[in-house]
């Protein structure tokens, strides 16, 4: 699993410093090299993969790299289902993406947390989609507390990617285009969209989504930190992993 390394690399100051100062697209090249040897098929496609976000990049087209990473993930065009438990396409596609933000040194990567924050908006958002799921039948109280040791994969495999992705990167596409606000109506709508062809997916859980998304923005915007976002994240899907069998 050597494409995890620069993904749990970003966790590092001095990594984060050394790409700030020494950013080249083609690096990224470097994360899907490991797949020649377990998989040439998925080192192809991961290659075409690397090669448009590059491409982009070099182009000065860097916007349009948030479909570049999203779409593909989100479609299965490349081998990084995790449900399926195609981990080194994955976490390739997610190296790539924390190579990319790297780069930016506004952008707080720490894994410190604003705790308080993360707190308050979890009790809201379990104020309103708890009673709101049991209503509407999406959610049914089944606790599995064997899954409680799922904590740490959901942060690092689901929290942390998604908000690196749909919080990190999509807030700097559209900043200087549109406000705060509306750039958080519209990153909640677009990640609750990415769930409609989920294993739950449809009209409920991307409505769940998309007001799950507005409470991982807000802390976003409120403390500059995506650690303090994917910490909600993770707080989120681990009460309906848990509790919820989700």
């Amino acid at each position: 699993m050597l494409q995890i390394a620069p993904y749990l690399l970003l966790f590092w100051g001095k990594y984060r410093e050394f790409i700030f100062k020494r950013y080249r697209p083609c690096y990224g090249f470097l994360f899907v090299l490991p797949l020649l040897l377990p998989s040439f098929d998925t080192f192809i496609k991961l290659t075409i993969y690397c090669g448009i976000i590059t491409g982009l990049d070099l182009l000065g087209l860097w916007r349009l790299n948030f479909l570049a990473f999203w779409l593909p993930v989100e479609f299965n065009l490349i081998p990084a289902n995790v449900s399926k438990g195609e981990f080194a396409g994955y976490f390739t596609a997610v190296s790539l993406l924390a190579h990319y933000l790297a780069r930016y040194r506004d952008i707080d990567f720490s894994i410190k947390s604003r705790y308080r924050e993360v707190l308050k908006v979890y009790v809201i958002l379990a104020l309103l989609l708890v009673p709101a799921g049991l209503i509407t039948g999406f959610i049914k109280f089944n606790p599995v507390i064997e899954r409680a040791i799922s904590l740490p994969g959901i942060f690092f495999a689901v929290g942390y990617p998604e908000e690196l992705l749909f919080r990190a990167f999509l807030f700097r596409v559209l900043k200087g285009y549109l406000n705060n606000s509306i750039i958080l109506l519209i990153s909640s709508l677009i990640f609750g969209l990415s769930h409609f062809n989920g294993p739950h997916g449809g009209v409920l859980y991307v409505v769940f989504a998309t007001v799950a998304g507005l409470g991982y923005g807000h802390v976003y915007l409120k403390t500059g930190s995506v650690a303090s976002a994917a910490f909600l994240h993770t707080l989120v899907d681990f009460t309906w992993t848990v509790l919820f069998g989700g």
